[in-house]
């Protein structure tokens, strides 16, 4: 755990394989996995923020928790994703080829987007989190 005020800065080459997990206690973090290899990522967020971009690797499965805190997930603009909200006490906003999966037991909410390749599952679980989730424009001719 880094002090208060603390910048982390990590350079890797490109492709390289990492496993993610960090906790944010009345912070912020900016985590661009956009050029690596993520093969799994698990934030904890502790009434701060958190900025996660992956690209076109993602891990198989983001793992959200904490509490009174705020993620915004930037993926892809394809792929298939797969969105628990495993408490009912979050708010979230996603893209509009998000579709809430009705059916099932229990109180997690389920929204899915379809796509070709490995789905990538997020998982949400905490208390007051807000989550948004965006998706990269479509680049025309792509």
């Amino acid at each position: 755990t880094a002090p208060f005020g603390a910048e982390l800065t990590l350079q890797t080459p490109e492709g390289t394989p990492v496993r993610l997990r960090t906790e944010t206690v009345l912070s912020g973090a900016d985590i661009d996995l956009t050029r690596l290899r993520p093969e799994s990522c698990e934030l904890k967020v502790m009434s701060g923020g958190v900025r996660l971009r992956v690209g076109a690797s993602p891990p198989r499965k983001i793992r959200i928790g904490g509490a009174l805190g705020a993620v915004e997930v930037d993926l892809p603009a394809s792929g298939p994703v797969r969105v628990e909200f495993l408490s009912p006490f979050t708010a979230r906003s996603l893209p509009d080829d998000f579709l809430e999966h009705v059916g099932g037991r229990g109180t997690a909410k389920i929204w899915v987007s379809e796509g070709k390749g490995a789905p990538l599952l997020i998982q949400v679980d905490g208390a007051l989190l807000y989550v948004k989730i965006k998706r990269a424009p479509v680049r025309a001719g792509g």
